[in-house]
This record gives structure tokens, sequence and C-alpha cells, in this order.
């Protein structure tokens, strides 16, 4: 996970899956197994029947040594910032195989979607993030392209 400011201060987030969403689950198989689908499959076959849950958890920058900015390579010690769930986030059960989800879905390839755009107070930071910066605007610039030529 690449670093973002939380107003005055630098942080990780990330979703963390909660138990519930594989209790009562056979064992995964192996994506290597599945298709080019495999996530949206797996996805699809789990939102059908319940909700999955995740903890939405931030890790505060606490050593800029220890915990860098500019090298994403680094891992945040949790011994030093323990992560600090502040949030759940709740799929409802939806058929993602329905006509409405796939026009849905049809409809978000046409979206772009871009970490920078966000209030100051929460912008990316770091190298790698200034480089995604310009390569998120570069696809969406080939992909609207690519789009109004269809």
């Amino acid at each position: 996970m690449s670093p973002y400011r939380l107003g005055s201060r630098a942080i990780k987030f990330s979703l963390v899956p909660q138990p519930i969403n594989s209790e009562g689950l056979p064992p995964a198989e192996s994506a290597a197994s599945k298709g080019p689908d495999f996530l949206l499959e797996t996805l699809a076959e789990h939102l059908k029947a319940r909700e999955a849950r995740f903890d939405f958890v931030v890790q505060f920058q606490k050593d800029p040594q220890a915990m860098p900015i500019e090298d994403p390579t680094v891992e945040w010690s949790e011994s030093l910032s323990k992560p600090v769930k502040v949030a759940t986030l709740v799929i409802d059960p939806v058929d993602l195989n329905s006509e409405e989800m796939i026009a849905f879905r049809k409809s978000v390839e046409h979206m772009a979607f871009n970490p920078w755009h966000s209030l100051e107070a929460h912008r990316p930071l770091g190298g790698i993030n200034r480089l995604r910066k310009a390569v998120y605007q570069a696809s969406t610039r080939i992909r609207r392209e690519a789009a109004a030529r269809n």
C-alpha cells in the first residue's frame, strides 16, 4: 500500500476481510485453475447468497525513518503503529449477473477513477503515487479515445 495524507499526517489504509466472509465455505480453489474472470465469478457467487464485510483500517506514520513515504517497499511495522479500525464496509447481497448489474458494470467501464480526485487533505503521497498520477491520466485518455472510436 502506498501512503496518503490524512490532514497533516501520513497514513496507509486497507480493507481487511472479516472472517465471517469465509464461514461455511469450501476451501478456495487455486486462481490458476479458474478462468480470466475468476475474481468476478467468485464475488458474484458469494454476493448472490450473502453480504461481504471488510474492516477499513488506518495505520498512522509514527517514525518517518522506519515508515518512509518515498519507499513503498518498506512495510510499516504494526509494532510501531497498530492499524486502527475506523469503519466497516458492508456489501449487501446482489445478483451481479442480473441484466441491471451487467449494464451497470458496462457503464463503470467508461468512468475514470483516480486517487488524485480527492481533497488536498487526502491526497496520495510519495514518488510511486506521483508516477501513478501520470499513468491514471494516460489510461483515462486512451480509454476515452478508444470509446470515442467505437
